[in-house]
């Protein structure tokens, strides 16, 4: 397993085979899940507050996602257009409160299993599939 964290800059964390937490305050994260006994603890959590979260995991590996990006509204313009990207099925909302947009998504893969905790306030997520 594996915890990372910067207040400024890109996280990548590549080939773990166990829990994963990693945030940056400055940057996107890019962290790909390899492991392929999923009888071991694999939680997973990344944040970002100003940057994209891209994840890959398994094709097989039983877990629960849950994914949300929190958007604030620019001067008085517009939500930035951001989106979760998933492979996988998940529930994907949208919903909007005073000058806050939220995106959660979320769902079972595999039957359910340990906690993927996404979070951005800036940034699109993607989960992917990871290529054998």
């Amino acid at each position: 397993s594996i915890t990372a964290n910067t207040s400024g800059g890109d996280l990548e964390l590549r080939d773990v085979r166990g829990a994963i937490d990693g945030a940056t305050s400055g940057g996107d994260v890019t962290a790909s899940l390899t492991l392929t006994d999923f009888s071991k603890p694999h939680p997973v959590t990344l944040r970002s507050s100003g940057g994209s979260i891209t994840l890959s995991i398994p094709e097989k590996m039983p877990a629960t996602i849950r994914a949300e990006i929190i958007m604030d509204r620019r001067g008085w313009g517009s939500f930035e257009r951001y989106e979760i990207i998933s492979d996988f099925p998940l529930t994907i909302n949208k919903d909007e409160e005073g000058g806050r947009e939220r995106i959660p998504g979320e769902g079972p893969i595999n039957g359910g299993g340990d906690v993927i905790d996404l979070s951005t306030s800036s940034g699109n997520i993607e989960i992917r599939k990871a290529r054998p």
